[in-house]
């Protein structure tokens, strides 16, 4: 079988949802913006600052202690200019403001600017736009591939200047009237306001270079030059000090100067001249002749400005200023990073903080401003850590550069308490009166503070374990996370304990510590598909939410408690059915989720929680740093995230649909499915609308769907998915009952994916042969087991003993006729349940030469088994696939279970392993291995083992498999003791058979149990070598008090027993009684082939199960179980033969003894055809009393009645003729049919 592909992600689009309510989020700005492409000090007043990034434009008025944002913009802002006469005029390339961004007006964008600008739209915007000193009604802009334009009207109007060249523009200060123009040929000069122009030459190598930026100051123009139109930063500098008559290159001698590789910026004003670069800003004082580093290690910058004060832009550090031209720099904010690794907290008083890159910035909601308390770190990624004190609400805890600090809010000052011998990660955790802190560092260990943050100490923190989380309560008990277990400690971890109890034995999934932030003893935690919850210190884990489905997946991303009650928590759904992303809020008391819509993105998932001072207030940040906030209590509709599981299987026997992809909902989850392969059991919405879609397997989307099926599935219930049927009709042979050939999709309620009966088989019989009748599946020599299966339909749940089986298939209405018989081998499919198809065509010629008839066996996990045609040779085992030890794997136990998938004709196994790949002499060579798992022992320690099976039956050898590899592990100590679950220590009225569940400890190969009826444990039942972590005994007895106990072994030795735990078993119910077999009588003979057996109602039974064999041992036998009536009909019993029966009872929770054992004989064969030899006269009298003896004639037939006498006879049966039969007694003995 190939291997599928599934799309487990599901971005699902249910229509029964969508009217989901959503919560009016709004949005608030933040200190993280995008990459700073300009960045401009205002004129007049240096402490108005601007910052532009692709996007958005942001206004300081008081030099970045808060920032507002003054226009956001879906389109790339590739023009920012502000008029040198006046700075409250502001022109972008669609935008104008005339009161400093206060308000905006639409303007007419330079003709085809935005073609030639967005193709550098990350280029330095100054020179795009030059507005004239004086009036700011008038703008140049000199498109280097369009011409120059021009505009009296302040961006109304815009006309072309005829003969004008070519690039950038600036105005001469000093004389309004001058312009100049840098080309990429000439640079070029006018005096009339553009109206003519002259050309002052060519540009020093312009073949090689073209102008980036043109910069005038006091009678020196600068020229940035790069290598190519389409080069977006600077490689060298020329100046000009005779108006564009000679240049000479700025030669930019600095260190490291082969690091640098962009020059991004030139900003020159009073003899100062300063770059912008990859590594940092530099400064010349003499025009360019020697340089000093000065930008205080911010680099990647984008733009540089300044008057008395000096700003930059950086791609990575945001907007940094330095006042009165020191290199005594300030971060002021606009950071571009994501916000994946930020925290954000909020106090009572209505205050937010915000924590990145070691920087804090503080919000206060009244005037959605933001101000940076603590300026970022320059270098480290992060290097602090924060909280909110919890005796001082108004205060700040703080880790910045090792220094442990507190921040008044009220005061606005700080106070360094201690020092942190560690670079902190980003959170503390506090006592409710902040005297006990703790805090873990980047390399893992966990520090506390015992006076305050005064002195910090590491803590002995379990051996070999990650730390992942950590949570202080307010009863002071300390919780830790680590990537293997959960602990606490009730002396602020100076010990720590296990907190595993109630919880399945797998690793844990959740990184964070949930908890209720009223009751900080109330822990979540998230395993496999359920929530779990301890409601204080000293309880027990137990389930909070049982499951999710694929609908809801992801849920350990993030979870927090109602801030009301714990009755409730919120969760993300990162994907609903129609693609968005919910918040959704699961009461317990009502078992529902209601889901609230959001914008959440990937930082959002984990920066999301309700404001202190506003209950059901959310507050998330997003990836570009915006904060969103929102009422969750906004109305919702009520989903239910429940789910129903599917199982799919290809069985359509058109050789044009040899391969399909099946899409659900628009969505593709199958990709490339073959004929006869299937899927295992998955998870699927339920109680909402889902369309299934079938494309051929070159599809693209749902769109190519041949054809569709929409349906509900029910929750908690599973279905078989069948796909059957032809796509053309007219190319393929009639169904003789007249059913639809169409291609089609049958979903059939009611599937198993586990068996319900013990040592048995189960199955269920579908017919997909397009072509084929109904047909009766008989069990040769034994008895019909399912009767008249049309094509697209199916049969009850079969039952049968694990035996050698011959399937006959039969037309329902021709009992002498076989379509195919099938060898059915079914004695490795004990306790398993799967799916039987009848596929292909009944004439494969007259059907586009398509696939013949096939029996294929499907269990849940998805591996099917093809059943051998009598008719054709068995052949020998296909290939089998290896599972386990991994292929390449490292460790492995020197008692490995070698594990491998069961085949197609595979009768059992033959396993070979070595220490080279070629198996010229294995070291283990063992054949005739039923299971498809296999346990080795003594393996060499640090030594690397091949390994291959192959499949064996009768008709030879299959082919090997393929060559796996393992490495087994090194030599250890004894292992620790194990931790038991389950049945609890003192647990009561507990079933007699009973599992028996403790943890797995490391470097085990296998484990001791041991259980007896006293403490001591003597006598004591001892069972050894187990390798699993659970074990079911079944034969306790009632009203008995067990004590239980555990020990690992490996080659090293044993551990100590583990903690002793006691049970008691329930009282015993009162058994149910044999039932008693009424018809027929035991030795009955001649009865016929399709009786109906009964026995006696067995008081407080709710079912029965009947076996009938022909084999007094019941080997092979047929198996019917929960029958509701006391009788069962047989059809097709074989003539001639000898049947044994018996019937037992059962309720909910037992079984009573077998029936004694019944037996019958079938009636003798008869003839298929008969005929009457002699024309009977009989008289026809009107009346019937008038007939008389010797009117009538008796005709005998010898053998079984299974013919029509419809066919020998004219007329009406009881009116023209009267049928009898003999039951043998010596008189009354004719009955009438």
């Amino acid at each position: 079988m190939r291997k599928l592909a599934f799309y487990f992600t599901f971005i699902l689009s249910f229509n029964s949802f969508i009217h989901l309510s959503a919560t009016n989020w709004q949005k608030s700005f933040g200190p993280f913006q995008g990459a700073i492409n300009k960045v401009y000090v205002d004129r007049i007043n240096p402490a108005i600052l601007y910052a532009v990034t692709s996007n958005a434009v942001y206004k300081t008025m008081n030099e970045g202690q808060s920032w507002q944002q003054i226009l956001e913009s879906d389109a790339p802002i590739y023009v920012f200019a502000i008029a040198p006469g006046n700075q409250n005029i502001i022109y972008t390339n669609s935008q104008k403001s005339t009161d400093g961004g206060v308000t905006w007006s639409t303007i007419q964008p330079v003709p085809y600017s935005k073609i030639e600008f967005n193709l550098n739209s990350e280029d330095d915007i100054n020179n795009k736009l030059a507005i004239h000193p004086l009036d700011a009604n008038i703008l140049y802009a000199a498109l280097s591939s369009f011409g120059m334009y021009r505009s009296t009207d302040g961006a109304e109007t815009w006309n072309i200047i005829p003969d004008a060249p070519r690039g950038l523009v600036v105005f001469n200060s000093s004389s309004p009237a001058q312009l100049f123009c840098a080309g990429s040929d000439s640079f070029n000069i006018t005096t009339n306001n553009g109206n003519t122009w002259l050309s002052m030459g060519v540009l020093p190598e312009a073949a090689n270079y073209v102008p980036k930026k043109l910069v005038h100051d006091t009678g020196i123009l600068y020229i940035l030059q790069a290598n190519g139109v389409d080069q977006l930063q600077g490689e060298r500098i020329i100046l000009s000090r005779n108006n564009g008559i000679d240049w000479t290159e700025v030669a930019l001698n600095i260190p490291f100067h082969e690091y640098l590789t962009e020059i991004n910026s030139v900003s020159a004003k009073d003899g100062y001249l300063f770059v912008a670069t990859n590594i940092g800003l530099y400064r010349s004082i003499d025009e360019g002749l020697t340089w000093t580093h000065f930008s205080g290690d911010f680099d990647d910058l984008n733009h540089v400005d300044f008057t008395n004060r000096i700003i930059v832009g950086s791609k990575h550090y945001g907007v940094s200023v330095t006042r009165d031209l020191t290199n005594d720099w300030q971060n002021i904010g606009l950071h571009p990073l994501s916000a994946a690794n930020t925290t954000l907290l909020s106090d009572v008083t209505g205050a937010l903080f915000v924590q990145w890159q070691g920087g804090l910035w503080q919000q206060k909601l009244t005037t959605d401003t933001w101000r940076s308390i603590i300026p970022p770190h320059k270098t480290v990624t992060m290097r602090s850590a924060i909280t909110l004190s919890k005796q001082d609400s108004s205060s700040v805890l703080a880790i910045y550069d090792h220094n442990f600090i507190k921040y008044s809010i009220r005061d606005d000052e700080w106070l360094v308490l201690g020092s942190f011998p560690a670079d902190p990660k980003e959170k503390i955790a506090t006592s409710p009166n902040d005297d006990v802190l703790f805090c873990r560092s980047t390399n893992g260990l966990l520090y506390r503070s015992i006076n305050g943050g005064l002195s910090w100490q590491t803590l002995d923190t379990p051996i070999g374990e990650s730390i992942l989380d950590f949570h202080y309560s307010d009863k002071n008990n300390f919780y830790l996370l680590t990537d293997l277990n959960y602990y606490s400690s009730i002396d602020n971890g100076t010990s720590f304990q296990a907190l595993r109890t109630g919880l399945p034995v797998e690793n844990l999934q959740s990184t964070t510590i949930w908890f209720d932030t009223k009751e900080t003893d109330h822990l979540f935690l998230q395993m496999l598909d359920k929530i779990y919850h301890k409601k204080q210190a000293t309880a027990l884990w137990e389930i909070y939410h049982p499951q999710t489905s694929l609908v809801f997946p992801k849920i350990g991303q993030c979870l927090i408690c109602s801030p009301d009650s714990s009755e409730s928590i919120f969760a993300v759904i990162p994907e609903y059915y129609d693609g968005a992303s919910y918040l959704a809020r699961f009461g317990q008391m009502n078992n529902t989720w209601l889901p609230i819509k959001t914008n959440f993105d990937s930082a959002s998932f984990m920066n999301f929680n309700f404001a202190a001072f506003a209950p059901y207030e959310l507050y998330h940040i997003d990836s570009n740093g915006n904060i969103w906030h929102g009422d969750v209590l906004a109305t919702a509709d009520t989903i239910d995230f429940s789910s129903a599981r599917i199982q799919i299987v290809h069985s359509s026997a058109d050789p044009s649909l040899d391969s399909l992809d099946i899409y659900l909902n628009k969505t593709p989850i199958i990709d490339n499915i073959k004929r006869n392969e299937a899927t295992p059991f998955f998870d699927v919405p339920a109680g909402a609308l889902a369309r299934f879609g079938i494309a051929k397997s070159t599809s693209t989307s749902a769109l190519d769907s041949i054809v569709s099926i929409a349906t509900t599935f029910a929750a908690g219930q599973a279905y078989n998915v069948l796909i059957s049927g032809v796509q053309d009709t007219t190319r393929f042979t009639r169904n003789p009952d007249g059913a639809s050939r169409w291609l089609h999709i049958d979903i059939i309620d009611g599937a198993r994916h586990a068996n319900t009966t013990s040592n048995k088989v189960e199955f269920r019989f579908y017919n997909q042969v397009s072509d084929a009748p109904a047909i009766d599946l008989v069990v040769r020599d034994l008895a019909e087991i399912a009767d008249s299966t049309s094509f697209g339909n199916y049969s009850d749940y079969i039952t049968l003993t694990p035996d050698d089986y011959v399937f006959e298939l039969k037309p329902s209405s021709e009992d002498s006729i076989r379509l195919v018989s099938f060898h059915v081998d079914l004695r490795t499919f004990a306790e398993k349940t799967f799916t039987l198809t009848l596929t292909g065509f009944l004439d494969p010629i007259e059907n586009q030469n398509g696939q013949g008839l096939t029996l294929v066996g499907t269990l849940p996990n998805g591996q099917q088994v093809i059943f051998d045609n009598e008719q054709s040779e068995p052949g020998t085992p296909i290939k089998t696939t290896l599972i386990s030890p991994s292929n390449a794997v490292l460790n492995v136990s020197l008692r490995p279970i070698l594990k491998w998938r069961p085949t197609v004709r595979a009768l059992s196994y033959q396993l070979q392993l070595d220490t080279h790949p070629a198996f010229t002499i294995p070291i283990i060579d063992t054949r005739g291995i039923f299971d498809t798992t296999a346990i080795v022992s003594s393996l060499a320690e640090n030594q690397q083992f091949y390994w291959r099976v192959r499949g064996l039956n009768d008709s030879g050898d299959g082919e090997w498999s393929s060559v796996w590899q393992f490495t087994t592990t090194s030599s250890k100590a004894a292992p620790a003791a194990p931790v038991l679950l389950e049945p609890t220590d003192g647990s009561k009225a507990t079933e007699t058979t009973i599992g028996f569940v403790w943890l797995p400890v490391e470097n085990t190969s296998n484990y001791t149990l041991e259980y007896s009826f006293n403490a001591q444990f003597s006598p004591a039942l001892q069972l050894r070598n187990i390798t699993d972590t659970t074990f079911t005994v079944d034969s306790l007895q009632n009203s008995t008090t067990y004590y239980w106990h555990v020990r690992a072994k490996n080659d090293s030795g044993e551990s100590d027993w583990s903690e002793r735990f006691v049970f008691t078993t329930k009282s015993a119910p009162d058994p149910l009684l044999q039932p008693q077999l009424v018809f027929p009588q035991d030795s009955a003979q001649n009865m016929f082939t399709n009786i109906t057996l009964q026995w006696n109602a067995v008081s407080g039974a709710s079912d029965y199960a009947l076996e009938i064999s022909n084999d007094e041992k019941f080997s092979p036998a047929i198996f019917y179980n929960s029958i509701s009536k006391t009788s069962k009909r047989m059809h097709e019993l074989k003539n001639s033969t000898t049947y044994y029966w018996r019937v037992r009872a059962a309720d909910s929770t037992q079984q009573s003894e077998w029936s004694e054992v019944s037996s019958f004989t079938t009636v003798p064969n008869y003839p298929l055809a008969y005929s009457i030899e002699e024309t009977l006269a009989i008289p026809a009298f009107l009346q019937s009393d008038q007939l008389e003896s010797s009117d009538y004639r008796i005709i005998g037939f010898p053998g079984d009645a299974g013919f029509s006498l419809d066919s020998l006879f004219a007329g009406n049966q009881n009116e023209s003729w009267k049928a009898f039969w003999d039951n043998g007694a010596s008189s009354n003995y004719f009955i009438p049919f």
